[in-house]
């Protein structure tokens, strides 16, 4: 869970959750938002912004696979701070279905926003789920 986790936080407070500037998209305005559609490997992923570029949902889609993840920010002295996410994953099979929740609070650490605890509640197939994980004792080093 830490792992997937991370995966989807840094994308939308590390590494920007949207094309590398090599690869070709569309981009399209639909009402207020804009959408931004492109492939990543075989996947097709469409991407939502708000008029304030604050990323709404995200899907992506292959053979194997459906996900779709809306994010939620809240607004911070130096910008947006994912403070929380809905994710629908479909795999091949009913028992790889998840349906997920997640609340994120923060610690400063050395300037920065790291995750002090994160709690996810959901279903795995039928198989349904809440935890917590707390981080206590981080430290960040910084290059």
């Amino acid at each position: 869970m830490a792992s997937g986790f991370f995966q989807t936080w840094s994308a939308y407070t590390i590494s920007p959750a949207l094309p590398d500037l090599t690869t070709t998209f569309q981009l399209e305005k639909v009402g207020s938002d804009y959408r931004i559609s492109y492939k990543d490997g075989t996947a097709d992923v469409t991407t939502t912004m708000g008029p304030d570029y604050a990323i709404s949902v995200i899907r992506v889609k292959t053979a194997e696979f459906d996900s779709t993840i809306k994010p939620q920010f809240k607004t911070v002295p130096r910008g947006l701070l994912l403070s929380s996410y809905q994710a629908i994953y479909r795999g091949a099979t009913p028992a790889e279905a998840t349906d997920l929740d997640v609340t994120i609070d923060y610690q400063e650490i050395d300037g920065l926003q790291f995750p002090q605890e994160i709690s996810l509640a959901g279903s795995y197939g039928t198989t349904a789920f809440k935890v917590k994980v707390n981080f206590t004792g981080c430290q960040a080093t910084k290059h």
